[in-house]
C-alpha cells in the first residue's frame, strides 16, 4: 500500500515537471512607431510561426495579427497612442499575454502630428522642449537602454534556480522521511 502511494507521489511529480518546462511566454517592447518581440518556450527555444494577436488592454478588440518569423520575432506598426495586450498561441494550447501600457508606447514626430488616441478626453499640458523632435529623441534613447534590461528581467524571471531544484529534491525528500516513519511506526504497533 505504502509503495504505491509513493509510485503515484513520484508519478505525479515526474509528470508535472515537463509541463513546466515547456510554458510559453512572450516579451514585447516599443521602439519607435512599433511594439517588438519575441515568443518562446520557459527553457528559451524560440517559437517558429506562433499565431500572435495585438488587441487593446481588455482583449476584446483584434487590431492585427502576424506569425513568428524562424527566430521567435513578431512586430506591429502602432498607429493609435493606447494600451495593448501582444497575445501569442503556439496552436497546441499554449497561449502567453503581455500588456503594453499606453505610457510605454513611442512615437515619431511625423506619427505624433496624426497621433489618434483612444480616449478623447484633453490631456494635460506637459512642459514640451523648444523641438518636439528632442521629446521624440530622448524617449527613443530612454526605450533602447532599458529594453534589454526589461528583457533580462523576464529572463531571470523564467529562469529555474538551482537552489529551486535542490529545495524540491530537499521537500520530497522530507515527505518520503515522513512517510517512511509513519509507516515504521504503524508497523511497530501492529507487532
Amino acid at each position: 500500500m505504502f509503495n504505491k502511494a509513493l509510485l503515484t507521489i513520484l508519478g505525479i511529480l515526474v509528470l508535472h515537471g515537463p509541463a513546466q518546462a515547456h510554458q510559453l511566454k512572450v516579451f514585447a517592447h516599443t521602439r519607435q512607431d512599433l511594439i517588438a518581440g519575441e515568443v518562446y518556450f520557459a527553457g528559451g527555444r524560440k517559437l517558429e510561426n506562433a499565431l500572435v494577436a495585438l488587441t487593446d488592454l481588455s482583449g476584446n478588440d483584434e487590431i492585427a495579427t502576424t506569425r513568428t518569423a524562424p527566430d521567435g520575432t513578431f512586430s506591429f506598426p502602432v498607429r493609435v497612442r493606447q494600451g495593448y495586450r501582444v497575445s501569442a498561441n503556439s496552436g497546441d494550447g499554449h497561449v502567453a499575454h503581455w500588456d503594453v501600457q499606453r505610457s510605454e508606447i513611442i512615437m515619431s514626430e511625423s506619427q505624433a502630428g496624426n497621433l489618434e488616441t483612444s480616449n478623447s478626453a484633453p490631456q494635460s499640458p506637459m512642459c514640451e522642449p523648444q523641438s518636439g523632435n528632442l521629446k521624440a529623441l530622448i524617449e527613443t534613447a530612454v526605450s533602447n537602454q532599458v529594453t534589454p534590461l526589461r528583457a533580462e528581467l523576464q529572463e531571470i524571471r523564467d529562469e529555474r534556480e538551482i537552489q529551486d531544484i535542490l529545495g524540491g529534491i530537499g521537500y520530497i525528500a522530507g515527505l518520503a522521511g515522513l512517510g517512511m516513519f509513519w509507516h515504521s511506526r504503524r508497523r511497530g504497533w501492529k507487532s
